[in-house]
Order: structure tokens, then C-alpha cells, then sequence
């Protein structure tokens, strides 16, 4: 790249024996030692990367006393130079801050060591912070590929890495993983399985003082994937709800917050035994582990899997036992349990003894005298019986039985066990009747059924509910005709059966009968016909329920009204007038029909005299009126 050239350029210039960082941001720089001339990249001040990708490549020391900061989506790249047996050493200490989308890659693929102890001479990576620790935010990645080994595990002077810090009083040096911590083992995965060649990572402080002060919490919630074997010496999981860590081994060198250890990456294969690489404290409890399987290699019959060391002090005994409740550990001096959660299945055995081989150790740690090793056999098989009791105050009782094979090499037990357990007692359910009032009652069902629980050594509890059962309310159905409507008032209730089984039952508790007004007509003869109305009226109690139906007739229409009726008066002298009665059909004030008349007079004129006069007389003619009747 050009921009190499003219780095190189400038640094040549002023004969600098070291490169030096500088915050970079908005760009894309490689500083690259075979450039350079100079094996070593130092800087005093803090290393700041900002929407930024540097590459330090080929360097065999790279030292960053003030730490980093990455953030915008920033990449820090390292990769190592190639060689065997080589020094090379990346220290970086103050803080690491790797935020925002930003990531941390170191490559040691190009090296190889011989050895744990050669590693020890000639490699260093730490990471070791002070009071502002270790930070990954849940976005961000610290991904991390180490060197070859050509020789497995040592007792001693074991290869081994640290990202963590050192607890300088009254400051702790805290760790927060909430993204993806990645560490790769180059070459160490034969085509089976992981080969013992594995580095050990120290992670976390050498120590956590809870009295002491933390710029922020331990907080373990990220993604944590190791191809190595985990060691840890201050709980740095407390306050993180089940961390889990997805590696080759754990070596606890105290006790810490129960966590979730994913073995299923192993087992290594060691010289000669399968190796689930877990060392366990004291008194370590309530661990949770996953991915243990029974390994068997018919080329080597007498190689075992190993599944864990627990260390425990001189003046104790302990014994185990595997089973549904898990791994259970009894320590008689003092006397407890100690319980970790795994597959039921597991089958596993032990041997105790003096503590011979040195667990290897970055920091001091306690120093326990006894061993116990545990052995995995061929997994239980199950055979289940469930068995139904019915008493006065149970309606089940649920027996598992488990029959495990015998266990072998170097046991040899060739009889059967037989585990039963009670996993499960119920209550009979209970029955209320509540009276609502007005005849109405509900039942009340207080019913136990099974639950889960999260407690190995109490998996099924007994919860209630409640069930009510109410009656509808009450239904009311009619049948229509064109002269009545019928009703019937149907109630409910809630009662048994003579199974004694909660059933709804009803009864029809009265009827109404409801007649419809209509009308008819009736032939009053001659051709006269009339219309009535036949209306029906319901009489109720003070209860307001019907106890009688009046029918009433209303006329609607009547027979024609009668004819006129004429009467003829005598007024004397010969003079009649005539009288003539009509009748008619009305309604009154109250709209009722009835039957009304008129009379009309006819009566004749006075006389009338009319004269004829002519010239030789005069002639009065006297007209008289009267009244009659014509054809």
C-alpha cells in the first residue's frame, strides 16, 4: 500500500526504534514490522480506535501499558509473525473497551511451541487491566487464535493465557463479557477428537475483594467459547443470572455463583483416558453441566472417561452418587451436600486418594490435600412403572423405577441397582358448595395437579387451582301460535351425577300462556254482518305473576243503522206537514260506537193569492201548498 511506503518512509527518517500509536479514526492503517525494521510496537498513551481497522503485524512485542479503546465499529487486528519456539509477547494492560459493533482479533496461528514449558519460556499474551477492566459490550468481540502445541497438557509449567486484571486495593479489576469471547486452539483437534495439546485461559483477576470498590459489576452474560481449558480465581460470575461457558475444561480455584459448563467441545483425548477436564473447589455446588457422554475406544478397552476431580481437604471423607437427583458429593467433616445438575442418565463411579499431580496455577491458590476422581460408565437405562394408590386423601401415588447397568472397568459389578422414588403424591380434589340464594348454588373445585420443579432433589410439586362452576342463568323459550304465545321459564343448576361427576342440570319451573287479541265477525242475518274484537287481559298477584285471563268482546263495527222513519202531522184546515227521522252510526266521546238522529220537518208553504188584472177586470187566484209523497 502507499500509505506503507510513506509510513515506512517516515519512520526510517527519524531512526524511531518503536512504532507509535496515535488515536485513529475514520481509516485503515497496517503497521508492519518487516516495514519498519523494528521487532517492537510500544505505546505509553491509551490506544484509541474510532470507525477505525489497524493491523499490527509481525511484531514480536507489543506492549500497550494504557490499554485500548475501540468503539464505531472499530477492528484491532494482530497478527503474529511465524517460527517455532520463538519469543513473542502482546502485554496490554490499563483498560481494554472494546464497544460499539468493534472487535479485537489476534492471530498466533504462525507459531508453534514444543511444549508447555517452551510456551512458558518463550510466549506471553496478557491482557491485564487495572481498575477499569475488561469491557466487551454485548455487540463486540474479543476473538483470539493461538499458537500450536506439539505436546499435550504439562502438570507444570502449562502453556497458558490471561485476559483479566490484577486487584489493587482498594480497586478490584472487573470483567464484563456481554458480547463474544472466542478462543481457538490451532492444531489441536485430531479428526475425532480435541488431542490434550490445549492452553490453559486465566480468566478474570488473580483476586475480587467484595468490600472493595468496582468502576462496574462482573457480568459473565455474553458468549464465552473456548477451545482451552478455563481457570478461574475470584467469582466472577456473581450477579450474572447462569452464565454459561461453552469449553474443553474449568479448573475453579475457589467457589463461585453456580454457572452452566457446556462440555459438550469434549472430551480431550489425553494419553491414555478420555478427559472432561472439570476440577472442582470444596464446596462447590449447584453447578449445572451439559455434554458429558460415556467414551469407549475398543483399541484400548481399559482407557476411562474421566469427568471430574473434586478437591477437598485432609480431615474430610467424601463419597459419590449419580442418579435421577444428579451428581450428589456427601462430606462427612462438616457434614453437607454438594449437588450438580446433569443428565440422569450418567452412570459414574470414583476413586479417591492423595492429591499426586500439581493442578497448575497462574496466582496462589489453596493448596487441598485429597482428590476424588470421577469415572463415566455406560449410561442407566430406565425402566419406568407407574403405579396408581387411591385413599382417602390421595388419588395418586407415581413410582419411577430405574434399573442401572452394571458398572465395569475397574469396578466390575455385575449386579443390577434398583433406584424407586416417589416423584409424585396428589391430593384428592376438594368440592364447595356455595349457596348464591334464591335456590341458586355454584361449586367450588379445589383441584391439585403435578408441576415442575427447578430443584433436582425436589423435581414435582403440587400446585391448585381453582374451578367454579356457575349455573346459566335461567332460559326462557316460546311457542307462537296465531291465537296465544306460550313461554316457558326453564332454571339451572349445578348438581352430580351418580357418578359423583359435576353435571348441569335445569327443570321448567312455570309456563305463561299469553292468549292473542283477534277479531271475528259475526252474520247478523239479512245480510247484516258485524265486526268484533276478542281481547284478552292477564290478572297478576302481588308478585307480579299472571293468575287469570279475562276475555272481553269489543264491538268493532255494527248492522247498518235503521231506515228513516216519516211521520205525517195533521196542522188542521186540511194542512199536514211531514216529519222525517233519520239514524245514523258515530262514535261518542270515548270513541265508543253508537247509534244517533236527526229529524227533518217538511212543511208546506202559506197560501199564496195572485192577481190577473185587465182592462175590464181583475182576478184573484188563492193557491194552497201542502205536502204528500210521490209515485
Amino acid at each position: 500500500m502507499k500509505y506503507k511506503e510513506v509510513f515506512k518512509a517516515f519512520i526510517l527518517a527519524l531512526t524511531w526504534t518503536n512504532a507509535v500509536a496515535k488515536t485513529y479514526e475514520n481509516q485503515e492503517v497496517v503497521l508492519d514490522s518487516t516495514s519498519s525494521g523494528s521487532p517492537t510496537f510500544e505505546d505509553d498513551e491509551l490506544m484509541v480506535l474510532n470507525n477505525a481497522k489497524v493491523t499490527l503485524k509481525n511484531y514480536s512485542s507489543i506492549k500497550l501499558p494504557a490499554g485500548i479503546s475501540l468503539t464505531g465499529g472499530s477492528t484491532l487486528t494482530i497478527i503474529t509473525p511465524g517460527g517455532q519456539s520463538v519469543r513473542n509477547e502482546l502485554l496490554i494492560n490499563g483498560k481494554v473497551k472494546i464497544d460499539s459493533g468493534s472487535s479485537f482479533v489476534y492471530d498466533g496461528s504462525k507459531l508453534t511451541y514444543a511444549s508447555g514449558p517452551d510456551a512458558v519460556t518463550n510466549y506471553n499474551f496478557d491482557i491485564n487491566t487495572g481498575a477499569d477492566g475488561v469491557y466487551v459490550s454485548s455487540d463486540s468481540s474479543m476473538i483470539i487464535t493461538l499458537p500450536a502445541l506439539l505436546k499435550g497438557v504439562a502438570t507444570t509449567n502449562t502453556a497458558r493465557i490471561h485476559i483479566g486484571g490484577t486487584y489493587q486495593a482498594p480497586n478490584n479489576s472487573p470483567i464484563q463479557i456481554l458480547g463474544k469471547l472466542q478462543v481457538l486452539s490451532t492444531g489441536a483437534k485430531s479428526s475425532t477428537y480435541f488431542t490434550d495439546r490445549l492452553w490453559y485461559l486465566d480468566l478474570g483477576p488473580d483476586k475480587i475483594d467484595n468490600t472493595g470498590t468496582f468502576s462496574m459489576p462482573n457480568n459473565m452474560s455474553g458468549d464465552i467459547d473456548c477451545e482451552c481449558l478455563i481457570a478461574v480465581y475470584g467469582d466472577i460470575f456473581k450477579g450474572t443470572n447462569n452464565a454459561v461457558l461453552h469449553t474443553l475444561g474449568y479448573t475453579g480455584f475457589v467457589v463461585v455463583t453456580p454457572i452452566t459448563i457446556d462440555l459438550s467441545k469434549g472430551p480431550y483425548k489425553g494419553t491414555s483416558d478420555f478427559i472432561y477436564n472439570l476440577v472442582l473447589p470444596s464446596g462447590q455446588d449447584g453447578f449445572k453441566i451439559d455434554g458429558y457422554l460415556y467414551h469407549y475406544d475398543p483399541n484400548a478397552p481399559a482407557a476411562r472417561t474421566i469427568g471430574l476431580l473434586y478437591l477437598y481437604d485432609a480431615g474430610d471423607n467424601v463419597a459419590l452418587t449419580s442418579g435421577i437427583n444428579g451428581i450428589q458429593i456427601k462430606h462427612t467433616n462438616p457434614v453437607k451436600t454438594i449437588t450438580m445438575k446433569v443428565d440422569p442418565s450418567l452412570n459414574a463411579g470414583y476413586f479417591k486418594g492423595k492429591r499426586i499431580d500439581e493442578i497448575p496455577y497462574r496466582y496462589p491458590v489453596h493448596n487441598y490435600a485429597n482428590v476424588l476422581e470421577m469415572i463415566l460408565f455406560e449410561p442407566i437405562t430406565y425402566t419406568t412403572i407407574t403405579t396408581t394408590n387411591i385413599n382417602e386423601y390421595t388419588t395418586e401415588i407415581i413410582e419411577l423405577i430405574a434399573t442401572a447397568k452394571p458398572r465395569g472397568f475397574p469396578f466390575n459389578e455385575n449386579t443390577q441397582t434398583t433406584i424407586t422414588t416417589t416423584i409424585y403424591n396428589q391430593l384428592r380434589e376438594e368440592t364447595k358448595i356455595i349457596d348464591l340464594g334464591n335456590g341458586v348454588t355454584e361449586y367450588q373445585v379445589l383441584d391439585y395437579y403435578l408441576s415442575s420443579l427447578n430443584d433436582i432433589n425436589h423435581p414435582f410439586g403440587t400446585s391448585t387451582k381453582i374451578v367454579t362452576y356457575s349455573p346459566p342463568p335461567p332460559s326462557v323459550t316460546a311457542t307462537t301460535t296465531d291465537y296465544y304465545i306460550e313461554s316457558y321459564w326453564i332454571s339451572f343448576f349445578i348438581t352430580t351425577d351418580d357418578q359423583h361427576r359435576i353435571i348441569t342440570s335445569s327443570q321448567t319451573v312455570s309456563t305463561l300462556r299469553l292468549e292473542n287479541d283477534y277479531t271475528t265477525t259475526v252474520d247478523l242475518g239479512n245480510g247484516v254482518f258485524e265486526t268484533d274484537l276478542i281481547s284478552h287481559i292477564t290478572e297478576r298477584d302481588e308478585n307480579g305473576e299472571p293468575t287469570n285471563t279475562v276475555r272481553t268482546t269489543i264491538k268493532l263495527t255494527f248492522g247498518p243503522a235503521p231506515p228513516a222513519i216519516t211521520k205525517t202531522v195533521d196542522l188542521g184546515n186540511e194542512v199536514t206537514e211531514y216529519l222525517v227521522i233519520s239514524y245514523w252510526t258515530t262514535t261518542n266521546e270515548f270513541g265508543g260506537l253508537i247509534t244517533t238522529n236527526s229529524t227533518t220537518t217538511y212543511s208546506p208553504p202559506p197560501l199564496t193569492v195572485t192577481a190577473t188584472t185587465a182592462s175590464d177586470y181583475i182576478e184573484s187566484d188563492w193557491i194552497s201548498f201542502f205536502i204528500t209523497v210521490d209515485e
